[in-house]
């Protein structure tokens, strides 16, 4: 495992965590956004929980 790996790790359990993206990119330390976004990683239940809310919000 690298040091590398952990940043991608940090990234994704932030998300998980419903931090905000602007600052998971300053914990990060990213000048652009673009940069972050190549950090984080949606998980199925993340992803799941997007589409569910997105359901609610649609047809509540």
């Amino acid at each position: 495992m690298r040091v590398h790996d952990g940043r991608h790790t940090a990234g994704t359990l932030l998300a998980e965590l419903g931090i905000d993206p602007k600052t998971i990119q300053q914990i990060l330390g990213h000048s652009q956004m673009s940069q972050t976004a190549r950090y984080i990683h949606a998980s199925d239940e993340l992803t799941r929980g997007a589409a569910d809310r997105m359901g609610e919000a649609l047809w509540s």
